[in-house]
């Protein structure tokens, strides 16, 4: 994480929604990384009890799960892209 003073100047333009706000992307980078971080915590946990499965299965059980909502993601914002230009259009 890099945390960085830059001036920030206003620009005169119309459209007021471009404002930034650097108290409140500080604040969203730290509840990122507190949750990344607990995720950990907390994937280490159910991994040491519980079932004992094999690693590899735990693996593809959660490659399965974020598959699955990264391609909901791309169904709700990219469908007609993909569509019309293909899965790896880039």
């Amino acid at each position: 994480v890099q945390l960085s003073q830059e001036s920030f100047t206003k620009k005169e333009t119309d459209d007021e929604s471009n404002e930034q706000n650097p108290f409140l992307g500080l604040i969203c980078v730290l509840l990122a990384c507190c949750s990344s971080g607990f995720a950990g915590v907390y994937f280490e946990k159910i991994l040491k009890q519980g079932r004992k499965v094999s690693l590899f299965v735990r693996n593809i059980q959660l490659s399965l799960f974020g598959m699955s909502l990264g391609l909901v993601g791309v169904v709700a914002r990219d469908f007609e892209k993909v569509n019309s230009n293909g899965f790896f259009q880039g």
